[in-house]
């Protein structure tokens, strides 16, 4: 397994830079200021994705979320997709699920009048089956026009479906002359893959100074997770060190044999689409190999897509089954989850004592994230609770002692 195949994220929901300079970006945000919904979902993106302004995901909500309640269909898509991901916000696949839908007939008329954006988006909610089973043909048929086009997002994802063979005769040449073409568009992503093609000479001839070029470029994103990725690789061909990577082939062998970790990571693998065509069903299945065994992350994962049935059908009772498993194992986004899933009554009986108790556990978590959210809804939730039942919840929390987690 290549650098390409494994570092290349497929990921067809991220965002898709947009560039302005400083006179745009302060006509933009006026027309925002006024109400301009367009306005404000193209601030909101880019604020999401820091190119052109510093990044903020708190500010791209706020416009986003302006522009969503406008029905702007873009920015129902983009707010969807950020909630999909948790990226910004608490990951939540069902509410996010509920406004792709939303967002599906406002896509489809925008693209049908030739905004490429929106066909670019469009293309991407049939690829991914976030709108229930993938239609690959359709979505296809979106993004290839949007990419034959210069919109560099789609030529992206073109790229990663020729590359994949997802959906299409896999065709790495191709791959290549439409990655290039979004990376010469200003695509971080593709500047990043493209680096990492060249360094791996997957596709071309390996020629490090074209990689140190792409890989430089990637690493002036606003998005800092990717910067960081390209900076790490951009080191490491500098230094000469172009050793592989732990290759997916190892992890299969190891998931083989049992061994539960290499099952949670090939589950998380085929999910996100790193180094490969995103399969929610197989990631299903690697999930639930490793949570037979007792792996918190992959009972958590497995859960996941079973709220927003991903690859599964939704079963709102299984997936309270494995996040149960994984929170009796001390994980708290879990904990989390599972107390939301009990105040709901959502795939088991409403239990506001026992949703405490979790909601309890899980603001003790260390993950910034995962603590906030847990204090606010917890607080929000005692103010219509009888007191018997917060004191019976905070008694269950205190007698609360984690599983231990599965060895192999």
């Amino acid at each position: 397994m290549n650098w390409t195949l494994r570092l290349l994220t497929a990921a067809f929901l991220t965002l898709a830079p947009v560039r302005v300079d400083a006179a745009d970006l302060d006509g933009l945000r006026k027309k925002a200021e006024d109400g301009d919904a367009a306005a404000q979902y193209q601030l909101g993106e880019i604020l999401a994705t820091g190119e052109g302004a510093p990044q903020n995901f708190v500010a791209a909500l706020q416009w986003l979320g302006m522009a969503a309640e406008q029905k702007e269909p873009r920015a129902l898509y983009r707010v969807a997709a950020m909630m999909h991901e948790g990226e910004g916000m608490q990951r939540n696949m069902v509410q996010a699920g509920a406004m792709f839908q939303s967002a599906q007939k406002g896509l489809l008329e925008l693209a049908q009048k030739g905004d490429l954006d929106a066909a670019s988006k469009l293309g991407t909610l049939h690829t991914t089956g976030v709108l229930g089973k993938p239609d690959l043909e359709e979505g296809l048929k979106w993004i290839r026009q949007a990419a034959e086009k210069d919109w560099a997002k789609a030529q992206y994802d073109l790229a990663g479906h020729l590359l994949f063979g997802r959906g299409i005769s896999p065709d790495k040449n191709k791959a290549m002359q439409w990655m290039t073409r979004s990376a010469k568009g200003g695509h971080p992503q593709a500047q990043f893959g493209l680096g990492a093609a060249f360094a791996n000479a997957e596709g071309m001839g390996r020629d490090l100074k074209a990689a140190k070029e792409w890989l430089l470029k990637a690493s002036r994103t606003g998005d800092p997770k990717l910067a960081g990725h390209a900076k790490q690789l951009l080191a490491r061909v500098e230094a000469g060190d172009l050793r592989e990577l732990p290759d997916v082939k190892v992890l299969a062998k190891s998931a083989a044999k049992g061994v539960a970790d290499a099952q949670y990571r090939l589950g998380a693998i085929h999910r996100d689409g790193v180094g490969m065509a995103q399969d929610y069903k197989k990631a299903a299945e690697f999930y639930e190999q490793a949570a037979k065994q007792g792996h918190a992350l992959a009972s958590y994962g497995l859960g996941g897509l079973l709220v927003g049935g991903l690859g599964v059908e939704k079963d709102a009772k299984a997936a309270y089954k494995w996040w149960l498993a994984a929170a009796n194992r001390g994980l708290a986004v879990a904990q989390l989850d599972l107390g939301i899933l009990l105040i709901k009554g959502e795939g088991a009986e409403k239990d506001n004592a026992e949703g405490y108790k979790w909601l309890t556990l899980a603001a003790r978590a260390e993950e910034p994230r995962v603590k906030q959210r847990a204090i606010q809804v917890r607080d929000n939730l005692s103010r219509v609770m009888k007191g018997t039942d917060i004191i019976d919840g905070l008694r269950r929390a205190r007698k609360f002692e984690p599983i231990k987690q599965a060895d192999k």
